[in-house]
C-alpha cells in the first residue's frame, strides 16, 4: 500500500512537472509569435486580410499609430518609417509597442529577419508594419536602430529664432535604468542651416521656468547643441574622435565636453547622424556671475584682442597642440570659445575650446572634402601639413618658440599616456564596431562604402600621428 501511494504521489509529481512544461512551451510560442507586442502574419495572409479595404498612403495622424512609453515612436513621413532604438546585441525586442484604442490592428508582416533583430539591425532592415482598419490599410516601415534618437518637434519649421516645442530622447542604453529608456521635455528650439547645428533649451510645462535633463549618461543640462556628422565624412568618425582627443588632453578638468552619436527626426522628417554636447555655457562649467563663456562669433575684432591676451602660454601651447593633433585649422580662426575665469587672488583667467569640430581630420575650408590624399593630389594631403602659430588669433604677437617648446613636452607626455598608438587603436576599434553593430554603418554612408573609408581614416590618422611624432621630435613609435 505504500508502494502504491509512493507511486501515485511520483506520478502526480510528474503530470505536475510535465504541465508546466506545457505551459512554458505555450508561452514561449506565444512570445515567438509576437514582436514586441504586435502580431506577426504573412505577407499572403495580409494581402488576403485586406482585400477589398481601401489602401491610404498617408493617414492621418500616422505617427500616433506607434507608441514607447507613451511617447510617439519617431517617424519619417517622406519613407513613411518608424526610427526605434534598441540595444545592441539584445536577441529580443527590448520594447512593448503601445497602438491606439479602437478598430485598428498593427501586425508585422513575416519575414527573413523577424525572430533576428540583431542581424536587422547591422544590415539596416526595414520591416513591413500593416496598419488595418474597417474599411482602409496602409502599410508603413520600421528601422531598429543601436543609437539613440533624439525627436524634434515644434508648431512651424524651425529657423534661426528660438520657438516653442519639445523633444524625446529613446536611448537604448540608459545605464539609470538598465535599458531603454525615454525622456521628454518642453523646449525652446532653434536650427541653423548654414552650420547644420540645432540648439535646444530644456522648459517646463509652463516655460516660465529652466529644466535640467541627464541625456546619454552625460549628465544633468538645461542647454544643448546638435551638431550634424558631416555628409562628407564617410567614417562617420572625425568629429567624435576629435572630441575625445580633446577631453583626453583635458582629462580631469571642467573642460572635459561628451559629444554623443544620437540620430535626429524634425518634425516627422528624418534629419540623419548627429552629436549631442550640452552647451559650453556657465551652467555647465559651473561659473560664477562674474565669469562669462563667449563664442567667437559673438566677438567684435576689438573685444578679441582682450580677451586672447589672458590666454597663457601653457594654456595656449596646449590648444595649438590640439589644433595640430586633429587640423583643426578652423578652431584656431573663427570657430572657438573663450572661457574667461576669475582667479583666487583676483585675477582674470582666458581658455580657448573648440565647439562644432566641423572641419578636423583632412577637411578644407571651402568645400568640405573627406581625405583628398585618397587620389594622387598629393598637395592634398593634410595629413602632413602644419598650422603655423600666425594662423591662430590667440598665437599674434607671442614668443613662437616657446610655444612650440611648451608643445612638444607636452605632446611627448600625451603619447607616453592617453594618446598612444594602443589607446588610439582600441579607440577606433571601439568606434568601427558600434557603427556597425548599431546599423550606422550600412544606413548612413552609401553603396556599403564605409569599410573603405573607414580604412582611408586609419591610414591617416596614422600618417598624422607619425607626422607629429618627427615634428615634435618624439620617438616613442607611431600607429600601425
Amino acid at each position: 500500500m505504500r508502494w502504491i501511494k509512493a507511486c501515485s504521489k511520483q506520478l502526480c509529481l510528474c503530470a505536475l512537472i510535465l504541465l508546466f512544461g506545457v505551459i512554458y512551451v505555450l508561452c514561449r510560442v506565444g512570445e515567438a509569435s509576437k514582436f514586441g507586442g504586435l502580431d506577426i502574419v504573412s505577407v499572403e495572409a495580409l494581402e488576403e486580410l485586406t482585400a477589398g479595404r481601401r489602401y491610404i498612403e498617408e493617414p492621418e495622424h500616422v505617427d500616433s499609430f506607434l507608441s514607447l512609453q507613451g511617447q510617439k515612436a519617431a517617424y519619417d513621413k517622406k519613407t513613411h518609417t518608424f526610427y526605434v532604438s534598441q540595444p545592441v546585441h539584445e536577441e529580443q525586442i527590448a520594447s512593448l509597442f503601445e497602438v491606439p484604442a479602437g478598430n485598428i490592428s498593427l501586425c508585422v508582416a513575416q519575414d527573413t529577419y523577424v525572430g533576428d533583430v540583431e542581424g536587422a539591425m547591422q544590415a539596416g532592415h526595414r520591416f513591413q508594419l500593416w496598419m488595418i482598419g474597417e474599411q482602409e490599410y496602409t502599410v508603413f516601415g520600421l528601422i531598429f536602430t543601436g543609437a539613440p534618437v533624439l525627436a524634434v518637434n515644434s508648431a512651424d519649421v524651425l529657423k534661426s529664432d528660438y520657438q516653442k516645442g519639445g523633444i524625446v530622447l529613446f536611448d537604448p542604453d540608459d545605464e539609470d535604468v538598465n535599458g531603454v529608456s525615454v525622456k521628454s521635455s518642453q523646449a525652446y528650439l532653434k536650427y541653423n542651416a548654414n552650420a547644420g547645428t540645432y540648439s535646444i533649451k530644456l522648459m517646463k510645462k509652463d516655460f516660465a521656468e529652466d529644466k535640467r535633463l541627464s541625456f546619454l549618461g552625460i549628465g544633468k543640462n538645461k542647454t544643448w547643441k546638435l551638431y550634424e556628422v558631416s555628409k562628407s565624412d564617410r567614417s562617420l568618425t572625425r568629429a567624435k574622435l576629435a572630441a575625445d582627443v580633446w577631453n583626453a588632453m583635458n582629462a580631469g578638468t571642467a573642460l572635459v565636453r561628451r559629444y554623443e552619436f544620437v540620430e535626429v527626426v524634425e518634425n516627422n522628417v528624418y534629419k540623419g547622424l548627429y552629436l549631442l554636447a550640452p552647451k559650453w555655457n556657465r551652467s555647465m562649467l559651473t561659473l560664477s556671475e562674474q565669469e562669462c563663456v563667449v563664442s567667437r562669433e559673438e566677438l567684435t575684432p576689438e573685444q578679441i584682442p582682450a580677451y586672447l591676451d589672458l590666454i597663457s602660454d601653457k594654456d595656449l601651447s596646449r590648444y595649438y597642440l590640439f589644433l595640430q593633433m586633429t587640423y583643426a585649422y578652423k578652431n584656431g580662426t573663427e570657430d572657438y570659445v573663450v572661457i574667461e575665469t576669475v582667479q583666487d587672488n583676483g585675477e582674470k583667467r582666458c581658455v580657448l575650446a573648440p565647439d562644432k569640430l566641423k572641419h578636423v581630420f583632412g577637411s578644407f575650408e571651402k568645400a568640405l572634402q573627406y581625405l583628398a590624399w585618397e587620389g594622387d593630389e598629393q598637395d592634398n594631403d593634410t595629413s602632413r601639413m602644419l598650422i603655423a602659430t600666425e594662423e591662430v588669433e590667440a598665437a599674434k604677437g607671442r614668443q613662437e618658440i616657446e610655444i612650440l617648446r611648451l608643445s612638444t613636452v607636452e605632446w611627448k607626455q600625451l603619447r607616453a599616456t592617453v594618446l598612444g598608438d594602443e589607446t588610439i587603436r582600441r579607440q577606433l576599434a571601439l568606434y568601427k564596431q558600434y557603427l556597425i553593430d548599431s546599423g550606422l554603418a550600412v544606413r548612413c554612408v552609401e553603396e556599403d562604402a564605409f569599410g573603405h573609408y573607414y580604412g582611408l581614416f586609419e591610414d591617416y590618422l596614422r600618417d598624422r600621428l607619425a607626422y607629429m611624432d618627427e615634428f615634435f621630435e618624439y620617438s616613442g613609435g607611431t600607429v600601425s
